[in-house]
């Protein structure tokens, strides 16, 4: 009965712990650290058509509790089919360190089969510029019902986003906050502000009452007009009024509120994902904004009384919270074609009654100083982003370089163009001239051009992009006759960067249609603002050719750095950037409408990208990539072997030691051997000199291993605070080891300890909140049924002596287990090095310490032996060996892939039986068979990856859509569901 209460209480603990943990933050959402310790950030979006008020709101907004159950996106209370992730509106924040490495698993289940691909808008994407997430230019879309990894870097610090870069799938809620956080001592402007967290994120949309694509194609077809319905804080706001007749009342659904403290400061981060014309000023009751930083670059601070954000810009502000305890509005009002629309949220000081800001309107503050204004010249009360200066620091470094020469200057004009473009105006049937004023259909161009998609990703798959079929105006060999129908010009237009070149992009709006102004983003870099200036109501190219050579532009080189800025109507702006990092990049304006009208479909043609010739080495460095492969594989084999024999031969030795009867001292052997870790350090010391044979290079490696203490040498609260404990830990779990091997065999011993990464897991899911999957929690039930019925078998049925020990080594698995995840939780990611000196600082509180503990032993009588019975060469083999196995468990995680490192751990198991067996002369009985099996099975499920069965369910869909398309092609194909490459899901 003890033995079904022990099983029922661990599955339960298993089960519980890991509901419990889904509450808490993501892992990497923490305090950065200097020097940094990077971590691995995991994300699964699921990302689907959804609807907004469906019937998991329930009741909502007439009880407004139902309006924050699960899966309800409320949004404004107008119904309409949404882009959720997770179900989720916006997505939660993520927020990481600067140098964690991203992992984002992007499951596309989209029901109307669109393929998809998402942008981290404002991240350089160094080295992996095939992770920037444009369809057709970096990578293929993601085909529906598949699953394509964004594996990168998480650089520059700031505020950053990210969104879907096809068709119009960004207006319709694929999109969501990414916070690159640092060190504070890394923070130009710590000293500002009190709080940075989550809930002071601000991200703001223009939301239409119905899917993008119907107001696309109304407004492109027909007389529609290209206008939003209202403006979003963070995804919630009010627009629909829900009257109860019942009790007279109105109700609408919930605002966003600020919690703030008074008298603390708060840095808040606004987005914007405004998709059509739509700048949004912001403006908050009663209080002034500093400014700190734009695009995540620091800007020197400036007070303002209101903030203009265009779609993709990024400002971070610090918020005072001087004034009473009260409750004020957070204003947004749209401009330009969203000027009838506007949004509140609450700031809510702590303390305030629930109730909403009495004050109706926002009174202008006297001091008033408008940031980044619309369409207005910059002057004392209006100041643009070219009159900002730019706060350097390591990450946005200054460089002298931006007020060179520039190698290249570009000019790029654009304007709302009178042409006929075939996809919208036939020029035969209903030419622009010939339709209706309210039919008219302006075509956006860049230079007369309309960007359109290559056939195949030109940075992957550059072989299959003829260069005759690129273009590019300016040059000497454009094809105007290929590449223009109609006076209507379409190609994929290309500016050709020389790596490491100084360019210059002269950027002007003609003006000559009407009032707009475009949000100009570039991909992969941050560029210098140098000028800006609005002229007057147009400007043609000439003149402003005439203005550049003339030294009408006046520049500053100590602008601000960002990756998003607005050209005015009729005037220009002058930015500046260093071709640094190689790749396929993007230059494009930010509204959706804009960027998506052009030659094609489903692209976006307000477009120049940037490529610098090195991205032709590309094939070079997938085929680097695969010798990488045939290394890791080559060491993972020799890494297992070495494992697994070291592994049995430390537990066979330390067990012919403890053994014997003149030799009673497991607590001995075990810090014996602990001793001997003092040794990992300098063994790796000389791998490393073997490695580099650079006194450079060893002396940088070297130092890098003391970086994980954050110091630059190790203090003695840290030795007491991360070494001693650690150490205490160690010794604690090999005691319960190796007092175990005194009673059972190493076989079942290494099989009950396989059980710990079923403790790890659950210990994970408690301490850092690794999420639920379903298949490691039947993992952790099979590790438990192995090790319960090792017990019922063994323990119960062979004395005390048996259950002592196999309770002894679920102890020592248990202890594993939490030295493990405390150790990650410490020391995040630590490299070879970092491990090396690790176990060398344990080995040395181990000599200077843990003595204390076996002379209590030796004097008390629970240890004895005389020293000519002591079993030096048991012991120093078995140490020895020890060694050799620490050392290199830690050199295959850093040299090879992690699962040579499990299944060195699972061979260790039949290897102790053959020694068993033929040497020690054990039995096994079926049962205990079938014990160990339990344990090695659980083992082997907890390695299988959390998408697991993905492939089967693909191939099992795949083969019923082949069988259907058999039957009734046109049926399947109607739905896209059979398209000639399903997995083109990349390069």
């Amino acid at each position: 009965m003890g033995v079904v209460h022990i099983y029922c209480l661990a599955v339960l603990f298993c089960v519980s712990s890991t509901l419990a943990a889904q509450d808490g933050r993501h892992l990497c959402d923490r305090e950065c650290e200097w020097p940094a310790q990077p971590r691995t950030c995991e994300y699964d979006f699921y990302i689907e058509w959804y609807y907004t008020m469906s019937k998991a709101c329930y009741d909502c907004p007439y009880n407004r509790s139902d309006c924050f159950l699960p899966d309800c996106v409320p949004a404004d209370g107008v119904q309409r089919p949404l882009i959720t992730v997770n179900r989720k509106f916006p997505m939660d924040t993520m927020r990481v360190c600067q140098n964690d490495n991203i992992k984002v698993n992007v499951h596309n289940n989209l029901d109307n089969a669109e393929g998809l691909a998402i942008h981290w808008h404002g991240l350089y994407m160094k080295e992996t510029p095939y992770m920037d997430g444009v369809p057709m230019m970096t990578q293929c879309p993601i085909p529906v019902f598949t699953t394509f990894t964004y594996n990168f870097t998480a650089d520059p610090p700031g505020t950053h986003w990210w969104h879907g870069h096809s068709g119009l799938q960004r207006s319709d809620g694929l999109a969501g906050p990414l916070i690159i956080k640092r060190a504070a001592s890394r923070e130009p402007h710590f000293d500002l502000y009190d709080e940075d967290e989550l809930e002071h994120t601000i991200f703001i949309f223009d939301w239409l009452h119905q899917p993008t694509l119907t107001k696309f194609l109304a407004h492109h077809h027909s007389s529609g007009n290209n206008k939003g319905e209202n403006i979003l804080i963070n995804g919630k706001g009010v627009f629909k009024e829900f009257f109860d007749p019942q009790n007279n009342t109105s109700y609408s659904t919930p605002r966003e509120v600020f919690t703030v403290v008074k008298d603390k400061r708060y840095r808040f981060r606004t987005i914007s994902n405004a998709a059509l014309l739509c700048p949004m000023e912001l403006t908050i009751q009663d209080h002034t904004m500093t400014i700190i930083a734009s695009d995540g670059a620091d800007i020197e601070p400036i007070i303002a009384t209101s903030l203009v954000v265009n779609g993709g810009e990024r400002f971070d502000f610090v918020l005072e919270a001087n004034k009473n305890v009260s409750n004020y509005w957070m204003h947004v009002q749209g401009i330009a074609d969203c000027r009838n629309q506007s949004q509140r949220a609450i700031l809510k000081y702590h303390g305030a009654p629930e109730d909403e800001p009495r004050v109706s309107k926002i009174v202008q503050e006297e001091n008033f100083l408008q940031l980044n204004p619309w369409n207005v010249p910059s002057n004392d009360s209006y100041v643009s982003v070219s009159a900002l200066s730019a706060v350097h620091s390591d990450e946005y470094s200054a460089d002298e370089r931006y007020a060179a020469v520039p190698d290249s200057t570009h000019f790029i004009g654009f304007d709302f163009m009178v042409r006929d473009n075939p996809l919208f105006n036939h020029p035969d049937y209903y030419s622009i001239e010939s339709v209706t004023r309210n039919n008219h259909l302006y075509s956006p161009q860049l230079n007369n051009i309309s960007f359109s998609f290559p056939p195949s990703p030109i940075l992957t798959q550059a072989d299959d992009v003829p260069e005759e079929n690129l273009c590019d105006p300016e040059a000497s060999t454009w094809n105007r006759t290929k590449f223009c129908e109609y006076d209507f010009c379409h190609c994929p237009y290309v500016i050709d960067i020389e790596p490491g070149s100084l360019v210059e992009l002269v950027v002007y709006d003609e003006g000559r249609t009407f009032e707009s102004g475009h949000p100009m983003h570039l991909h992969g870099q941050h560029f210098m603002v140098v000028a800006m200036d609005k002229l007057g109501s147009e400007i043609s190219t000439e003149e402003m050719k005439e203005m550049h050579s003339n030294g009408s532009i006046r520049r500053s080189f100590n602008g601000i750095l960002k990756d998003t800025v607005f050209v005015p109507d009729g005037g220009y702006t002058v930015v500046r950037f260093l071709a640094d990092n190689s790749g396929v990049w993007f230059f494009h304006c930010h509204l959706i409408f804009h960027s998506q009208i052009g030659g094609g479909e489903d692209d976006v043609k307000l477009s120049v990208m940037s490529t610098p010739s090195s991205v032709t080495s590309l094939p070079a460095v997938q085929e680097e990539a695969e010798d990488g492969k045939r290394k890791k594989l080559i060491i993972g084999f020799f890494t297992v072997a070495l494992l697994a024999i070291s592994w049995v031969g430390t537990q066979q030795y330390a067990q012919n030691a403890v053994q014997l009867a003149s030799f009673d001292a497991p607590y001995f052997t075990v810090w014996l051997g602990t001793c001997w870790m003092t040794l990992c350090f300098p063994l790796y010391g000389i791998f490393v000199v073997l490695k580099y044979r650079n006194r450079i290079e060893i002396s940088e490696s070297l130092r890098d291993s003391a970086r994980m203490f954050q110091t630059p040498r190790l203090t003695t609260r840290q030795f007491f605070l991360k070494i001693v404990p650690m150490n205490i830990i160690w010794v604690v779990t090999n005691y319960l080891y190796i007092f175990g091997l005194k009673f059972i065999a190493a076989t079942d011993a290494s099989a009950i300890f396989a059980s710990n990464v079923a403790f790890v897991y659950m210990l994970a899911i408690c301490i850092i909140h690794e999420p639920l999957y379903f298949i490691r929690i039947l993992a952790c039930i099979l590790c438990i049924s192995g090790v319960v019925l090792f017990a019922y078998v063994e323990g119960f049925g062979g004395g005390t002596g048996l259950i002592a020990g196999i309770m002894m080594a679920v102890a020592s698995a248990f202890g594993a287990a939490f030295y493990k995840v405390v150790f990650k939780l410490m020391m995040g990611n630590a490299n070879l090095g970092q491990v090396s000196l690790f176990l060398s600082l344990l080995g040395v509180s181990n000599v200077v310490f843990m003595w204390i503990i076996f002379v209590i032993l030796y004097a008390t009588g629970v240890e004895y032996f005389l020293a000519e019975d002591i079993p030096w060469r048991d012991l120093n083999a078995s140490n020895l060996l020890g060694l050799v196995f620490n050392f290199t468990i830690n050199f295959g995680v850093a040299y090879t892939y992690p699962l040579f490192i499990s299944v060195a751990m699972l061979l260790g198991i039949p290897l102790n039986a053959v020694v068993d067996i033929f040497i020690k002369d054990v039995t096994f009985s079926p049962v205990r068979l079938a014990a160990a099996f339990l344990v090695i099975f659980g083992f082997g499920v907890m390695l299988l990856p959390d998408r697991w069965n993905e492939p089967i369910h693909k191939a099992f869909v795949c083969k019923n859509l082949e069988e259907k398309y058999e039957e009734d092609p046109e049926a399947v194909d109607a739905k896209g569901a059979v398209t000639e490459n399903p997995n083109a899901t990349g390069f």
